[in-house]
């Protein structure tokens, strides 16, 4: 190769003349089809980490939901396991109905006194007046009696539990079941239970 500076022929794998020192051009001695080769590696290498990415990413996403639907499970598991155990408590408007108990008693005229003692739990005391409502019923539906009652605000216990007692005086009748309906003062029903009766 020609030193374009001092015309001096060199090699043609030198760099520089080795006469002045002068750069000299260096060709590019690679074939095409060595760069055709290299082409094609750096092609499939950014290729391959396009398609890493991609992968990466699909991984995340299902990670992220599969973390979610976890999420969801344990905590319906846990809220399931709270009430199970009794921890969640009674909110207002849940209130129930327990220990409903009856009994019975001739009297001189030839009728029957029926009575009801029944506890009701988790009385929010912010109703000033309760009512409380018993209809009896026969094995067809259809009603017996009824009786209702005013259960004042004192009659509220420290923990929020109220003892409920009614009679309803009546001619001998076949009783299947009877309904407890309690409203607070504005009308709104607080709960309600059906007792199946036991005839004695």
């Amino acid at each position: 190769m020609k030193c374009p500076k001092c015309g001096c022929e060199n090699d043609s794998g030198y760099a520089f003349c080795k006469e002045c020192g002068e750069p000299l051009e260096v060709k590019n001695t690679k074939t095409s089809s060595e760069n055709k080769l290299s082409d094609n590696i750096q092609e499939n290498t950014n290729t391959n980490d396009l398609g890493d990415k991609f992968s990466k990413k699909e991984f995340s996403k299902k990670k992220g939901l599969l973390l979610g639907v976890g999420i969801i499970i344990i905590v319906a598991l846990i809220a399931i396991g709270i009430n199970s155990l009794g921890l969640g408590g009674i909110e207002p408007g849940n209130e129930a109905l327990i220990n409903v108990h009856q009994s019975q008693s001739n009297n001189s005229d030839g009728t029957i006194s029926y009575y009801l003692d029944a506890v009701l739990t988790n009385a929010p005391k912010e109703a000033n007046t309760y009512y409380v409502k018993a209809t009896w019923y026969n094995a067809s539906g259809n009603v017996l009696m009824a009786f209702s009652d005013d259960l004042k605000y004192d009659t509220i216990e420290d923990d929020n539990t109220m003892d409920i007692f009614l009679y309803k005086s009546h001619s001998p009748v076949n009783i299947s079941n009877c309904v407890i309906e309690i409203t607070n003062n504005q009308g709104e029903l607080v709960t309600s239970t059906d007792y199946k009766w036991i005839n004695e």
